[in-house]
């Protein structure tokens, strides 16, 4: 990862070079010195192949390899495409144009080689998930140059600790007022005033910790909403929702599974960094009060869910890319509107009456809205 980032960023920083064109006697030298540069680069990387291409290295190490040679390859392309398109009509540049072009041409050839896709601009949907994969790609060089926010609240403690004097102020407001009242009617000592402070204190925080402990053991137990269901002013029965966001750690495996099912790439899941929502409904119907309140025979209740996206929608990016490509027909440098599109995953289980079954769905969306829904066998 940290060499594919070293690599990116001294191909970016060579490209901006020529781009700004601000040296234009160095401008052909430095076009020149990018193909080299990358070929050799390329060519390196790529003869490291032999030492991991081993039964003793595991398929996930070689995965991480081809990953970091399709993004290699992706950002040679990236680059020597922008420095193709500065340079076009330049005549005095025709030899460093065509090195480039060459350049280009012969890794849109490896790449279909080594089975990484190609832009086609007669295949939108590939252009699509190859928009999606490259940005997969990019977080997959640069998440070691990466933070990680844990976050939490700040100050629990000392704020227990201040919850717990204004608790002892309260106290001793109440205890000053009986101990005036029990110095005039009856006998009361200066250690029994300080035990009945703090013991107030402490039983304050005391109440205040549980209630925490119980909102988050019993958060799976109960749920966030109740609906009563009728017919004709007949209650039949009731239904619970409940929402909330949990970790990966505590997510079935037969629903990663379902998860993981036609990934673009096998750590996908870790890469993105993805957050997860658990939506929860339990059902209850009285078959016998639906049926004696319909004269025709009913054999159940169609349960509608509603999943809004539009507040996804709206922080997400332009819905159209557009990506450089040589037409390797013709030869021109042509610009493709690709669709930048973002996947919401649904795994349902459903169980009713001891039987359980899963259903996953992959929810493609743009900030247009819904794109489609791929059905996850």
């Amino acid at each position: 990862k940290m060499v594919s980032a070293i690599i990116k960023s001294a191909l970016r920083d060579h490209a901006k070079m020529i781009l700004r064109g601000q040296s234009p006697d160095n401008t052909a030298w430095l076009c020149s010195q990018y193909a080299d540069s990358a070929k050799a680069i390329l060519a390196c990387y790529r003869n490291l192949k032999s030492i991991i291409t081993v039964p003793t290295v595991p398929d996930e190490l070689q995965d991480h390899f081809r990953f970091g040679d399709e993004a290699l390859s992706q950002v040679v392309v990236l680059y020597a495409l922008r420095i193709l398109k500065f340079l076009k009509g330049k005549s005095k540049y025709s030899e460093e144009e065509q090195r480039i072009h060459d350049l280009v041409v012969g890794e849109y050839a490896y790449k279909r080689e080594a089975g990484y896709n190609v832009l086609d601009a007669r295949d939108p949907e590939n252009n699509r998930d190859l928009v999606f994969r490259y940005g997969l790609l990019k977080k997959y060089i640069e998440s070691d140059l990466f933070v990680t926010l844990n976050k939490k609240r700040d100050g629990v403690a000392i704020e227990q600790i201040y919850y717990s004097i204004a608790a002892g102020v309260a106290m001793i407001f109440a205890t000053v007022v009986a101990f005036i009242f029990q110095r005039r009617f009856g006998s009361v000592s200066i250690p029994l005033f300080v035990a009945l402070v703090v013991s107030y204190m402490l039983k304050d925080r005391i109440k205040e910790l549980m209630r925490y402990y119980f909102a988050y053991k019993l958060k799976f137990k109960y749920f966030d909403h109740k609906a009563v269901v009728r017919i004709k002013d007949e209650e039949i029965g009731w239904i619970k929702e409940g929402m909330d966001f949990i970790s990966p750690g505590k997510i079935p495996q037969e629903v990663m599974n379902l998860r993981n099912k036609n990934n673009l790439m096998g750590s996908e899941f870790a890469i993105l960094d993805e957050k997860i929502i658990l939506y929860r409904k339990l059902v209850n119907i009285d078959s016998h009060k639906l049926a004696e309140n319909n004269i025709y025979h009913i054999s159940g209740i169609n349960d509608i869910v509603r999943f809004h996206v539009n507040r996804y929608t709206q922080k997400m990016d332009n819905p159209e890319i557009p990506l450089l490509k040589i037409d390797e027909e013709t030869g021109d440098l042509v610009t493709l509107n690709c669709a930048k599109t973002y996947f919401l995953h649904i795994v349902m289980q459903v169980q009713s009456e001891g039987r359980s079954s899963f259903h996953a769905y992959k929810v493609i969306v743009s900030r247009n809205g819904i794109q489609g829904i791929t059905f996850l066998e």
